[in-house]
């Protein structure tokens, strides 16, 4: 997600809406991905969170009744869950809970990966622009209108807008998504021992990166 992000810009004609897509995708995968290789997690909380994950999957092979056995796999995977002594069940959207264990919510486990203040409501703020776009909802899709001031409060009329992808609006997803990536990556490299010094000197590089994106999303007045 993120590579295609970058590779989006270096196209002949910039895209106004498929990068905020791109960014919404990349922030939720990497949410994911700490919250399954969060390194100091008790073995067991690893479990639960990885057959959560195995149940999702298997619940929308069932639902698009896409193979086969499908149902039956759901039924086995629950099993393993009480053969731990874990009960089971699908809340809203489909999301398995296993023994009180369920995926974080993608508002607060962006926050999380993007800054140091829990109580932060950039992770929230963020998610629900960029969902905005992604379900095609009006106010999601002003982004990429450059409406003059007072213009999205007329209720008639026609008038003339520039459309494009706002330098300053791109800087800020642009700061987001690999932020983010690091983090989640981060995460990973420290669960499975690979966090040595050639991994500290590319996250070093991507910090800086990220240091120049975020000074172009904050210019100063």
């Amino acid at each position: 997600y993120v590579r295609t992000f970058a590779a989006a810009f270096a196209a002949e004609r910039p895209p106004l809406y498929g990068h905020l897509t791109l960014a919404r995708s990349a922030l939720e995968s990497s949410v994911v991905s700490a919250w399954l290789n969060e390194p100091d997690i008790a073995y067991v909380e690893r479990i639960k969170r990885g057959l959560c994950e195995r149940l999702y999957s298997a619940n929308e092979i069932k639902w698009l009744d896409l193979r086969p056995g499908a149902a039956e796999e759901v039924t086995q995977l629950q099993a393993d869950a009480t053969s731990f002594g874990w009960t089971s069940h699908f809340g809203r959207g489909g999301k398995p809970e296993v023994d009180g264990t369920k995926r974080p919510s993608m508002g607060d486990g962006i926050t999380r990966l993007l800054v140091d203040d829990s109580q932060a409501r950039i992770g929230r703020l963020l998610w629900n622009r960029l969902s905005a776009v992604t379900h095609v909802t009006w106010w999601g899709l002003q982004w990429a209108f450059m409406l003059p001031e007072g213009e999205q409060s007329r209720s008639g009329g026609f008038t003339t807008v520039p459309v494009g992808a706002d330098s300053t609006r791109v800087a800020i997803q642009a700061w987001c998504a690999p932020r983010a990536l690091r983090a989640a990556a981060n995460r990973r490299f420290t669960l499975m021992g690979w966090n040595d010094q050639e991994w500290h000197d590319a996250g070093s590089r991507a910090e800086a990166y990220e240091y120049t994106l975020f000074q172009s999303a904050t210019p100063s007045s």
